[in-house]
């Protein structure tokens, strides 16, 4: 993918914009999905070396019942073992997605690994299920000290996650309870999630909530995905978090969240043509309005490339959910997710949806928010057109007015190609003497960041 700023004569080559990998990153809201390798559905090994420079500082880790207790009472954690020192090393918390059932309780679970196979209709099972995080809890103290409870209990369909019966929030809210006391009882540190949430804004989370989830839980989680990242997701995550709030004041969490990079049969997404350079963009997209929202916790699904996916069965297809693909080489979202930890981390502020205005000869433009942040004293401004990314898009060139009170510390202004990483000097520029105006800048369908170099050179 070539920037759309190498073009014309309104930049000039800067370098590439430095980057941080997760040892030494401050981007300590940002998680990236390492789940389904209890279904060993990608292989970690080829992940590892990229994945250490992406800049995430956490990784969502499903634990996988079946595979650490394959003779009833006999735990063997091996397997999760590696994966967790692995992530440890380079720098990334793991956390675990405590999530689905064990053939050995649930005999008439149609696969092996369970899934979705709730252990709350069958006391022995229910008993199964709370030795079982009891122990994971115990083993991995010192390592691991985020548990969140199932994943999507909301979801129904062939593919449903809360198996044998239809989906019910008093059993769930049940279910977290016992899994809290459980471990908390091996770890007393352990930080308990629940949610996991599909579908945020049905009665089911009410229904929950009324069960008593929040008051057992530190945080709860929440799923979205969507076509347009831009679309209905602010209100949705202000509901949600409202929702929430009603019962307890705990943080709300966006836990997973993503696209493809290319067509699915089924699945999250089916059936839309997607891009590698659309999946950049909606990540970027949606992660910035995370940021913007002030979302405490942020996790992209997903990863990698799967070669299969198994829920009821067996389905050998690629999956092209990740940011890298199979055989571990980085996507262009890779690069868009290493861009955002890099310059939107701890040492980042979020000051305003009112950091500039931008215009052309018909005067000022409405309806494209410019974004105003401040890191290690410098300003940055943030701005995109929020199109359907799979629809043809020509963008226009506009101006910018940025007031100094936003263009903190900018002597030698830049502007930033978050999904190639190449910086620009803007030559069509002026000081004036209460703001800068830049001119002939594209008006992409991905953010735009302009800053001092000395913030990213």
């Amino acid at each position: 993918m070539n920037s759309i700023f190498s073009t014309g004569n309104a930049f000039t080559p800067a370098g590439k914009m430095t980057t941080r990998s997760s040892r030494v990153s401050d981007a300590s809201r940002f998680s990236i999905g390492f789940e389904c390798l209890d279904r060993k559905m990608f292989d970690d090994r080829k992940m590892y070396p990229n994945l250490a420079n992406l800049g995430v500082k956490w990784a969502r880790v499903q634990t996988g019942w079946s595979q650490c207790e394959k003779e009833k009472g006999v735990f063997d954690f091996a397997w999760l073992d590696a994966i967790v020192d692995t992530l440890l090393s380079i720098g990334i918390q793991p956390w675990f997605n405590c999530t689905y059932g064990n053939q050995l309780y649930t005999p008439e679970a149609t696969h092996q690994t369970a899934i979705g196979w709730t252990p709350m209709y069958k006391a022995e099972a229910a008993e199964g299920w709370v030795r079982f995080v009891a122990r994971l809890a115990k083993h991995y103290k010192g390592r691991v000290t985020h548990f969140e409870i199932w994943n999507e209990p909301d979801l129904n369909g062939h593919a449903h996650f809360w198996r044998p019966y239809t989906r019910d929030p008093f059993k769930y809210t049940e279910l977290v309870k016992i899994s809290a006391a459980s471990i908390r009882k091996a770890n007393p540190q352990a930080f308990i999630i629940g949610g996991a949430f599909a579908h945020g804004l049905d009665t089911y989370v009410e229904d929950c909530l009324n069960c008593g989830i929040a008051d057992v839980s530190d945080a709860i989680t929440y799923h979205f995905y969507g076509k347009n990242p831009d679309e209905k997701y602010e209100d949705y995550a202000k509901k949600v978090r409202e929702t929430v709030h009603r019962r307890r004041s705990i943080p709300v969490w966006q836990g997973e969240s993503g696209v493809p990079s290319g067509m699915q049969t089924e699945q999250a997404m089916a059936g839309i043509p997607w891009t590698e350079e659309a999946q950049a963009k909606w990540l970027l997209r949606r992660s910035l309005l995370d940021v913007i929202n002030n979302t405490p916790f942020i996790s992209y699904f997903h990863a990698a490339d799967f070669s299969h996916y198994i829920t009821d069965r067996f389905v050998e297809h690629t999956y092209y959910y990740g940011v890298m693909r199979a055989d571990g080489s980085m996507k262009p979202s890779f690069q868009a997710y290493q861009s955002i930890c890099s310059l939107f981390g701890d040492a980042t502020k979020y000051r305003g949806h009112e950091g500039g205005y931008l215009f052309d000869a018909n005067g000022d433009i409405k309806g494209v928010p410019v974004h105003a942040f401040f890191r290690n004293g410098k300003g940055l401004t943030v701005f995109w057109k929020g199109v359907d990314l799979l629809e043809p898009y020509a963008p226009p060139n506009v101006s910018i007015r940025i007031p100094h009170e936003h263009a903190t510390g900018m002597t030698d202004p830049v502007i930033i190609d978050t999904i190639t990483q190449e910086v620009f000097r803007i030559t069509k520029k002026e000081k004036r003497e209460r703001e800068w105006v830049f001119s002939d800048i594209p008006l992409i369908d991905y953010p735009i960041i302009i800053t001092d170099a000395t913030t990213v050179l």
